[in-house]
C-alpha cells in the first residue's frame, strides 16, 4: 500500500479496497465486441460509458424523452441521443 501525505490515513483503508473492487472483477463479453469490465466502483452499478455506442443508442431508444434528455451528461452522450431520434 502507498502512503501520500496529504491523504488522511483513516482513508488508507476504503480506497484499498475501492480500488480492489474496481480492478479486480471479471470482465464481461458483449457480443462481437472485446471484453468490457461491467462492474462499476461497487459491483452493483454498471457504468455506460463502458459499452459501444450502437448499445448505447439502443438502450436511450427504450427511454421516455424526459430522461433521454436528462442522460445528455457528456459530449459522447449527447452526441449519442442526438443521433437515436
Amino acid at each position: 500500500m502507498f502512503h501520500d501525505p496529504g491523504i488522511n490515513i483513516t482513508q488508507l483503508p476504503v480506497m484499498e479496497q475501492m480500488r480492489q473492487m474496481t480492478f479486480n472483477r471479471p470482465s464481461t463479453q458483449i457480443g462481437n465486441y472485446n471484453q468490457v469490465n461491467v462492474y462499476g466502483l461497487y459491483g452493483d452499478q454498471c457504468p455506460i460509458l463502458g459499452l459501444p455506442n450502437e448499445l448505447i443508442s439502443a438502450i436511450f431508444s427504450l427511454l421516455p424523452p424526459k430522461d433521454r434528455l436528462r442522460a445528455r451528461v457528456n459530449k459522447r452522450l449527447n452526441a449519442i441521443e442526438a443521433k437515436s431520434k
